[in-house]
């Protein structure tokens, strides 16, 4: 029960994202320390103190950049958008906030001096880290546990059919309810995405607020893939890859539609199609 909890596929951070909630957390961890001065901070003088606070900030947003940064770029096969999962969010976080710990640690010490960094050291200060740095990591770990629910696959008893439930990141939108297999596509269209339907020979199209990586998380690995950064295709309705000058596109079984393929895709869509 859980193993399987913990392993339920969660969507990915993307890099932009990532960058975005690196800068978010620097500046809570700045805001909060020069606005509350918790810990004893507000009798603490020196010069330039503000300046010293913004250098906490600045170091944890750096450490969370550059930890995702690197892990995505060195380790692609572990963060992996298709295999990423609660076990390996949970680990990573652990990690990145150990590190922006003590990257403040040493931080601290450069300036205030007087001790030598040590496990009992860390500890204590690892204290003042999670009062500080639980707030924005909650922000944002409770954006991505509402993102999580807003795609829900179901089963319908009496036809025995798949449906896909897609919600909205804008609570007065819509759900859009379609049959899994009458979904052709899905396209990235701005913060939008646009849903491609055929049923009894209709071509529909529906948009819906919501991003393609938070969408495809909940999606089943064998039957959607995402062939480039902006489509998502449901590989029941794929019929074969061509070659058009230098650009590869997927031919689509109902009403010929060709979608664009990304060079990276083409190999492992062809072992998915085969």
């Amino acid at each position: 029960m859980k193993k399987n909890f913990f392993q339920q596929n969660i969507p990915l951070t993307p890099t932009k994202g990532h960058l975005i909630a690196g800068s978010i957390v620097g500046f809570f961890v700045f805001f909060i320390l020069l606005v509350f001065q918790p810990f004893g901070t507000y009798n603490f003088s020196m010069t330039h103190k503000t300046l010293f606070l913004v250098g906490y900030g600045f170091i944890a947003a750096g450490t969370y950049i550059a930890f995702y940064l690197a892990g995505i770029l060195l380790l692609p096969k572990c963060f992996d958008a298709k295999n990423w999962n609660l076990l390996k969010e949970l680990i990573t976080f652990l990690l990145v906030f150990n590190l922006m710990t003590l990257a403040c640690l040493i931080y601290h010490q450069q300036f205030i001096g007087g001790y030598y960094i040590t496990l009992p050291v860390f500890i204590g200060f690892l204290k003042y880290s999670l009062a500080v740095g639980s707030v924005p990591f909650f922000v944002l770990y409770y954006q991505k546990w509402i993102s999580i629910r807003l795609t829900i696959v179901e089963t319908n008893a009496e036809s025995n059919r798949s449906v896909v439930k897609f919600n909205s990141t804008n609570k007065n939108e819509m759900s859009v309810n379609l049959p899994e297999d009458e979904i052709l596509f899905l396209k990235s269209d701005g913060n939008y995405i646009e849903i491609v339907s055929l049923a009894n020979s209709i071509l529909k199209k529906q948009l819906i607020r919501n991003t393609l990586n938070n969408v495809l998380a909940q999606l089943p690995s064998d039957h959607f893939c995402k062939i480039h950064r902006s489509y998502v295709v449901n590989l029941k309705h794929v019929k074969r890859i061509s070659l058009d000058g230098s650009n590869y596109e997927l031919h689509l079984i109902s009403n010929q539609l060709k979608l664009p393929v990304s060079r990276s895709m083409v190999k492992p869509l062809k072992k998915l199609l085969a």
